[in-house]
């Protein structure tokens, strides 16, 4: 994780999408390695932020259940994620 960036490594944070992919890499065109994960469901940041020529900004994340990949941290300018 970047020093100075919004969260830190091992922190816990909520989902607040509604529904919220997980991909291989940080950007769209990494395939997706879990579908929706869900309003209210935990991930704990790993690393990141990682910025993509689409102005997204990714965290790499694990979820309860094991499942290592990245999330956009914001979409449409609302935030997916947080404590």
């Amino acid at each position: 994780v970047i020093a100075g960036s919004a969260y830190q490594p091992g922190q816990q944070l909520r989902i607040y999408a509604l529904e919220l992919n997980i991909r291989s890499g940080p950007g769209t065109n990494f395939p997706v390695v879990r579908e929706a994960l869900r309003s209210g469901e935990y991930v704990a940041i790993l690393a990141g932020p990682a910025s993509t020529p689409d102005n997204l900004i990714w965290w790499q994340v694990q979820t309860a259940d094991g499942v290592v990949g990245w999330i956009a941290g914001q979409i449409n300018g609302e935030s997916t994620l947080g404590p």
